[in-house]
């Protein structure tokens, strides 16, 4: 199933700039993709185009069943809990701690804490930072730093990470240990998107998928997709747009539908069937009838018989 699309996207580098490129590429869900080339090429644009800090003058992305174009500005935090990003000069809170930098995200979104200390002590143990809990981004060396930025990428469990150049500003030797955590992470069934212009991250990686940019343009892919055929599974499906309560309503309406209700037999309808009816037997019919209740006579007859029964009696005395 695909995860991210990019149709026909065209985008100028910075607001203002005059070089634009376009890009046509599908990344599936679970897969590694490292973006190369050399700076300037493209690859901060595309992380911004995911995050949606920028929008495409042209085009459509699509993040599995998200359509870009339609997302309000108010349905970006469906971006941000699906999509994690590790910057490249790691954006650490100074005045906070490795567990509470790490813990940030989970806090925002309202989690309680004892799911955000099970979580963030999860991710200390992923990242291998244990014992470093307690200490602030400037008491932490480069590659500390970069494993808490990867772990605060993690905190709300998104099914995209995005790299942008993590191992720029890092000897080789810890560029490797990220890389390898990286790697670890999209193993671990996340799909990665790494951006570098490091040849050793690319050689680690030349076993997946790894594209070249070159001008905002894709000059070569390791392993490329079928664009056209994804496009037409994803524009055929029904995508629903309702509300979670909605589709329950629906999903209960379905179920009450389908079960079989006995039919009222219409009335007055010309086409319906009509069943002979047996004509009546005289004999039962009278048998059946019921004695009729004597008739109330007017008030006027009662009222005149009153008074010719007064006069008689006057006759008679």
């Amino acid at each position: 199933m695909p995860m991210i699309i990019f149709e026909k996207v065209t985008r100028s580098f910075y607001p203002g700039d005059c070089g634009v490129f376009e890009l046509n590429f599908l990344i599936e869900t679970g897969e590694a993709v490292v973006l190369t080339g050399k700076s300037g090429a493209g690859k901060t644009t595309i992380m911004k185009l995911i995050t949606r800090e920028y929008m495409p003058e042209a085009g459509e992305i699509y993040l599995d069943e998200l359509i870009y174009s339609q997302l309000s500005k108010d349905q970006n935090h469906l971006l941000k809990r699906r999509v994690g990003v590790v910057y490249q000069d790691f954006l650490l809170i100074n005045e906070l701690t490795t567990w509470e930098n790490i813990a940030l995200p989970l806090e925002v979104v309202g989690k309680s804490y004892h799911e955000t200390r099970k979580r963030v002590d999860d991710l200390i143990r992923l990242v291998g930072l244990e014992g470093k809990e307690g200490l602030f981004p400037s008491q932490l060396s480069g590659g500390e730093a970069g494993r808490v930025s990867i772990a605060r990428a993690l905190a709300l469990a998104p099914e995209v990470i995005f790299a942008d150049e993590p191992t720029g500003n890092l000897d080789p030797q810890t560029s490797l240990e990220i890389a390898q955590i990286l790697k670890k992470i999209n193993r671990l069934g996340t799909t990665l998107i790494l951006a570098t212009h490091d040849p050793i991250i690319v050689d680690l990686f030349k076993e997946d998928r790894v594209i070249h940019l070159d001008k905002g343009t894709i000059t070569s892919d390791s392993k490329p997709k079928d664009l056209t055929l994804a496009l037409d599974k994803l524009k055929t499906k029904k995508i629903s747009q309702k509300p979670w309560w909605a589709q329950l309503f629906t999903k209960f309406r379905s179920k009450s539908d389908s079960k079989p209700t006995a039919k009222k037999p219409a009335k007055n309808q010309k086409d319906s069937i009509a069943k002979p009816k047996k004509e009546p037997d005289l004999e039962t019919s009278k048998k059946n009838q019921k004695p009729r209740p004597p008739e109330k006579k007017s008030r006027l007859k009662t009222k005149s018989t009153k008074a010719k029964s007064k006069q008689k009696t006057k006759k008679t005395s």
